[in-house]
């Protein structure tokens, strides 16, 4: 390509794509329904619909970037976000710091730059002998790393103090937040710097630091999203292993950062196992700097055939797009400038162009955009599925869950208001709306009821199958261990099968996601019916009342199963226990041991950390709904005191017409029934199975 034509290239055509202007105006509209919904409803329901509006307002859909050290996550964050060095691309791994960038999201008091360090606890399991790290080797049998990792923890340890001095105490459990920041600021809180004694320098309080969190406005993305730049998934030093996975297990979408110089480890194959049981629909895979390869056209078919077949290979494959690209020359686009780019990552750039071109010249109909350099990179395919993604899988699902909630409350305005302006459309029988309301109450018991003995149900057979698992584990690794020693003696060469033990875990937690989601869509059926049989005994029939299913929480990802285990460490080391002069029931009794300590804190944290809240929040919810509408019919009690009639109709009539209001309630109600059922349909159709042939009916309470 001529100079001209690289000149030429660099300008990108910023556009909205269809999903985010859907995205925005579904967004907009509930927005605007709550606004007026807290002028309109009768006044004990405004904070009800005050607290929804805050809560919605500060919704966001949350991405994280997760993949190898090295595979250019941070400056894949800087190209997503269309910025230059805002993130610090070149942090050591051992020190990096999950920051997550929240995009158009309000700071907290204003505070745009918010650094969080590790309290007394959270730095006394990083550096003490009897922390996590220490725990894991011990467990595994791992003497002399038990050495070297002291060493390095003490190492650490040293230099933290050291560097912070009196000020080191005073910083455990707090934070320190700015109302602007730069590219500067943020180094000193995420990556090393020189050990130069300045006050000022890159890494100071890095060691120290749990979490960044950045609030920032940008043009790139017209809703609010929260973009996680993760360490490392292969940093053999588990220091931020923690902080990442709890940010994993808070996140909407997995973008999946390859290298175009590093195969899929399996690490990666692990993450994208465990993450498409759960959620197939939310995972991206984007290979990055293909601006490296000498001929990237065809090494890019290489690489995609490659990983194609492995994800096959592993039953991955199906819905996850892979979208090719280079940060690289996403940051150039953002520069408007060549500058910063090696020579071969032009030449490269201009070799792609040109096979595109030509393949398109030959009548292709598959070639990638090569209208600019941004497209090129693949930052632009990346957002558009980040946009899909966040309206299909995310947005659209909040948008129902809270239009439901606001319209049951703007409804029983309505009804509430029509009986007092405009005289009693109907006497309201005092023993049916009792009748209601000891249905929804008994309802409420047995959700709890039923539920609870779901989940007790759901964690003995977890803890069943896990076990089953483990032992066939444990027998397998037996049986190729003493194999090893009876034959050629190289214990080095065996080596446990870590990762098939995983995927068997995996595939028990995924049944049991399943499992546990067609009984609780069944239990969301059969309230409807119960509302609905409410309503019958409150007003004589339930005609013309839009009750919805509600939206089901997801099943939370199961965070024990993506944290390094002592078997992983054993897999991983060089197996120096084994070489002592012991005999193979020892070993055997070894590998038993390490094997069973697993299973025991795998399962327990299983079902302290996934299934536990997973249940409670589920019956939350439930109950949440019964709750509005017991508050509903309720209400229609009040509807026939004149007293009460005559109060709310001076309070009201003070304000503004109550007919405006009506309007206003019953236009609204329309807008949020249109927002409920544009992410309702396939649920619906699911429900109506259900309600047809429940699998059984809700528990008695106790």
């Amino acid at each position: 390509m001529s100079q001209t034509q690289l000149l030429k290239f660099l300008k990108p055509v910023q556009k909205l794509s269809p999903e985010t202007e859907e995205l925005c105006a579904s967004r907009e509209d509930l927005c605007s329904a709550l606004l007026a919904l807290e002028s309109a409803v009768v006044p004990e329901d405004v904070p009800s619909i005050t607290e929804l509006s805050d809560a919605f307002s500060d919704f966001a859909v949350k991405v994280s970037l997760i993949g190898q050290v090295k595979a250019g996550k941070t400056a894949l964050t800087n190209a997503l976000l269309g910025e230059t060095d805002l993130l610090p691309s070149d942090v050591n791994p051992w020190t990096s710091v999950v920051t997550s960038m929240h995009i158009n999201r309000i700071p907290p008091k204003g505070k745009r730059a918010i650094f969080k360090f590790f309290d007394a606890t959270d730095w006394d399991d990083l550096v003490s002998d009897s922390g996590r790290i220490v725990k894991l080797a011990r467990k595994a049998k791992l003497d002399s790393r038990v050495d070297e990792l002291t060493s390095q923890i003490e190492e650490l340890k040293a230099r933290t103090e050291e560097r912070l001095g009196r000020n080191f105490k005073m910083l455990l459990g707090n934070q320190h937040s700015f109302s602007s920041f730069q590219s500067d600021l943020v180094k000193r809180y995420v990556c090393l710097g020189e050990e130069d004694g300045s006050e000022e320098r890159e890494g100071r309080f890095a060691d120290l630091t749990k979490c960044a969190d950045l609030y920032l406005e940008n043009d790139n993305f017209n809703y609010p999203i929260s973009i996680a730049d993760t360490p490392g998934v292969n940093d053999p030093f588990l220091v931020r292993e923690a902080a990442t996975l709890d940010n994993l297990g808070n996140s909407d979408i997995f973008v999946v950062v390859l290298s175009a110089h590093q195969a899929l480890s399996s690490v990666d194959l692990g993450l994208l196992r465990l993450l498409k049981s759960l959620h197939s629909n939310r995972l991206i895979v984007f290979v990055n700097r293909i601006d490296e390869l000498q001929n990237p056209q065809e090494q890019i078919c290489e690489i995609r055939s490659h990983i194609s077949s492995v994800l096959e290979q592993q039953r991955l494959s199906g819905d996850i797009p892979i979208i090719f690209g280079s940060a690289a020359w996403a940051d150039a686009a953002v520069r408007d400038g060549y500058e910063h780019l090696p020579g071969d990552s032009i030449g490269s750039l201009g070799k792609l162009v040109e096979a595109r071109e030509a393949s398109l010249d030959a009548g292709a109909t598959d070639v990638e955009n090569i209208e600019n350099l941004t497209d090129v990179s693949g930052i632009s395919a990346l957002r558009a599925i980040i946009h899909r993604k966040a309206w299909d899988e995310v947005f659209d699902r909040e948008i129902s869950r809270q239009a439901n909630r606001a319209r049951q409350i703007a409804d029983r305005s309505a009804m509430y208001l029509s009986q007092v302006s405009e005289g009693p459309k109907f006497q309201p029988d005092v023993s049916g709306i009792q009748n209601a309301v000891e249905q929804l109450d008994k309802g409420t018991a047995k959700i709890a009821a039923t539920l609870s003995k779901a989940q007790k149900s759901s964690q003995d057979k977890i803890k069943m199958d896990m076990a089953a698992a483990y032992m066939s584990f444990i027998k397998k690794e037996k049986a190729a261990l003493n194999n090893c020693l009876s034959t050629s003696g190289k214990v080095a060469d065996w080596s446990p099968d870590t990762e098939g033990l995983r995927s068997e875990l995996n595939g028990i937690y995924a049944e049991y996601t399943q499992e546990t989601m067609r009984g609780v869509n069944s239990i969301n059926a059969q309230l409807i019916s119960l509302i609905n049989e409410a309503y019958t005994s409150a007003l004589g029939t339930a005609e013309g009342l839009r009750i919805t299913p509600l939206t089901i929480p997801d099943v939370p990802i199961p965070l024990a199963l993506m944290r390094t285990m002592s078997i992983d460490m054993r897999a991983s080391s060089s197996l120096e226990w084994l070489r002592r002069k012991l005999d193979k029931a020892i070993y055997s009794e070894q590998l038993a041991s390490i094997a069973s300590a697993d299973l025991r804190s795998t399962v327990h944290e299983i079902c302290a950390d996934a299934v536990e809240p997973y249940f409670e929040k589920t019956t939350q919810a439930f109950q949440d709904l019964l709750k509005d509408h017991r508050e509903t019919i309720s209400a229609l009690a009040r509807t026939g005191d004149a007293s009460l009639q005559s109060k709310l109709k001076d309070l009201l009539e003070k304000g503004d017409d109550i007919s405006s209001r009506l309007m206003t309630l019953n236009a609204t109600s329309d807008i949020l029934h249109a927002l409920e059922n544009a992410s309702l349909e396939d649920t619906r159709v699911d429900l109506d199975a259900f309600v047809a042939a429940p699998d059984e009916p809700l528990e008695a309470a106790e």
